[in-house]
């Protein structure tokens, strides 16, 4: 949800690390998933931000299946290394 008031602090609705849950009729705001491992230097994180999830520092891929007509996207984060860091659901 947007907060008009301080837009570097977003209202913070759902912390829930494997299901993000959006509704066409009440929006929470946008989720944003950032894939940053395209083989430059990793650099170190500076601290967590309130609205991060999850972070994580290492090469790999994100894999995205878009399931029930479209409404769910099922993410993977497979780390190089065949561990799996990061998983989660988004459904509309």
């Amino acid at each position: 949800m947007f907060n008009s008031q301080e837009s570097s602090s977003p209202i913070i609705v759902n912390k829930n690390q494997v299901d993000y849950k959006y509704s066409n009729h009440t929006p929470h705001g946008i989720i944003f998933v950032t894939i940053g491992t395209g083989g430059g230097d990793l650099n170190m994180f500076q601290g967590k931000a309130p609205y991060v999830a999850r972070q994580y520092r290492g090469f790999g891929f994100l894999n995205i299946d878009v399931t029930n007509n479209g409404t769910t996207l099922s993410c993977s984060f497979y780390a190089n290394d065949g561990t799996l860091p990061d998983q989660f659901n988004i459904d509309k």
